[in-house]
């Protein structure tokens, strides 16, 4: 039977190249062809448009075929390793899987840019090759991308109001805008969506239909289709600095003006402005956990594995910040491993975390260990936690702190994260804020929902984010609520009139 259908894959495959030969030119995978992309993220992507020819006039043969049949014939061949040249195998074949195998679009939209990569890392790419490449990187990563643009506002580059989180300071901020910069910056951004009341909402991946998972959170689809090892590929190349640089160099309005006012800073060509390479690392800890979250829902153990040793930084590194981002990466899969009760997973994990403590020279081991599930415990991961304490052996002291000084106490303005979190007095695995999970074994992303149909709307809720960040992103809505700039204008208009 396996025979059979490879046969007959071919054999479609064979027909379409011969096609070919009486078809007009398709685009190779360098090209840029502006029916595939835009300058913006265009929710509308996928065309519904059926594609009647393929060049010349002459109807392609495969057009008149079913589609749900043909899509089982072509897509065990649109592999990672094939699909780019498939997909210059005829127009027809191109339109057939932009119209209706989308996550296969968006794997060959990365494996384009993964052929140029050793061309951005030379910054040898012409122009019209960068637009194609930073049009093509925001549809593959705009909700991430915004997502952290969104909590850069806190302490950069809203400097007042800083501190941000001195309630004294936050109350007046809420009121009017409490210095120049304040209310230029809200002037600049008062239709920017995703300061609107109620912008951000955090979904469940496995509610959303194939189309609208592509268009809103292509990375999913990228790692519903490939390995462990290159998905963690796949995510170094795109958050790559590198890549960021030729990014922003290729973006065109209205997406250059937008991130150009959120961060204050004119990215016109010729001025030595960036934004994106500073969200390198960043993007990087977003994207792992997120795809490590969705290995873990889909029950893809192995492969998190096998993303997790491609993530782990060599013996000779002496990147800090890479190795503390890979422990905190490991304490998340721990995590994940506990609540789907994964054994094997969390063996690997552990070992793992355990080398994490000798190198801290943490003197209780087995407290260290325990402090970890207490924070599962504390976050609403009850059954996750259950599983890990017992796995671990925990003594039913896990809940219990030690007063351990640690980066991820403070902001980054300095103030204390402790008025928003009383339970716990120290965090022991890495909570992205682009991620949530609940203890019914779910992840919500971070989305921004106007970007969504009404029809996508209501397939999904908003399951909110952690408990830990749910203050700090209200405080940040609050300060760049539109509301704020209305409500000065009014008092001005009133003061004219008086």
């Amino acid at each position: 039977m396996k025979a059979q259908r490879i046969s007959i894959v071919g054999l479609v495959v064979l027909g379409l190249a011969v096609q070919s030969v009486v078809s007009a030119p398709n685009p190779s995978s360098d090209s840029i062809n502006s029916d595939y992309s835009s300058s913006t993220h265009d929710t509308t992507r996928i065309q519904t448009d059926p594609v009647e020819n393929c060049g010349e006039g002459r109807q392609d043969r495969f057009s008149t075929m079913p589609p749900e049949i043909l899509k089982q014939m072509i897509r065990p061949m649109l592999t990672d390793e094939y699909i780019s040249e498939l997909m210059k195998t005829s127009n027809f074949l191109h339109n057939f899987v932009y119209n209706h195998l989308n996550k296969e679009y968006i794997m060959w939209q990365y494996v384009t840019i993964l052929s140029k990569f050793d061309r951005i890392t030379n910054d040898t790419l012409v122009d019209e090759e960068k637009s194609w490449l930073s049009s093509t990187w925001q549809q593959l990563l705009h909700q991430h991308l915004y997502g952290e643009l969104f909590f850069k506002v806190g302490g950069y580059p809203l400097c007042p109001p800083r501190p941000l989180y001195d309630k004294a300071q936050l109350a007046i901020s809420r009121e009017k805008p409490v210095s120049e910069n304040h209310q230029r910056y809200l002037e600049q951004n008062q239709n920017e969506p995703s300061f609107q009341p109620n912008a951000w909402w955090f979904v469940d991946p496995e509610l959303l239909q194939t189309d609208t998972l592509a268009t809103q959170i292509p990375l999913l689809a990228l790692v519903d289709l490939a390995d462990g090892h290159k998905i963690a590929e796949a995510i170094g190349v795109l958050t790559n600095g590198d890549t960021l640089h030729s990014v922003e160099k290729g973006m065109q309005d209205p997406a250059r003006a937008r991130i150009s006012h959120l961060m204050m800073k004119n990215l016109d060509a010729g001025t030595s402005n960036t934004i994106l390479p500073a969200l390198s690392s960043n993007l990087d800890r977003t994207l792992s956990a997120i795809a490590i979250a969705r290995l873990a829902v889909t029950n893809r153990f192995d492969d998190m594995e096998t993303f997790m040793t491609a993530k782990s930084p060599p013996p000779t590194m002496n990147d800090e910040e890479a190795i503390r981002s890979f422990y905190n990466l490991n304490r998340l899969a721990i995590v994940l491993a506990s609540m789907f009760q994964q054994e094997s997973a969390l063996n690997v994990f552990t070992r793992v975390y355990k080398v994490e403590a000798s190198e801290d020279e943490i003197e209780s081991n087995n407290q260290f260990l325990c402090n970890l599930a207490g924070n599962m415990n504390d976050f609403g991961l009850f059954d996750g936690a259950v599983f890990l304490k017992s796995y671990w052996a925990c003594d039913g002291e896990a809940n219990k702190f030690e007063a351990v000084e640690s980066e991820a106490d403070t902001f980054e303005n300095g103030s204390s994260r402790s008025h928003i979190i009383d339970a716990v007095d120290e965090l022991y695995f890495y909570m992205p804020k682009q991620l949530t999970l609940t203890n019914d074994k779910r992840m919500g992303v971070m989305v921004l929902i106007s970007d969504f149909e009404p029809s996508e709307k209501a397939r999904v809720s908003d399951l909110g984010p952690w408990a830990f960040h749910k203050e700090e992103m209200h405080i940040l809505s609050s300060v760049v609520d539109p509301v704020i700039l209305i409500n000065l204008q009014s008092s001005q208009k009133t003061a004219s009139v008086d």
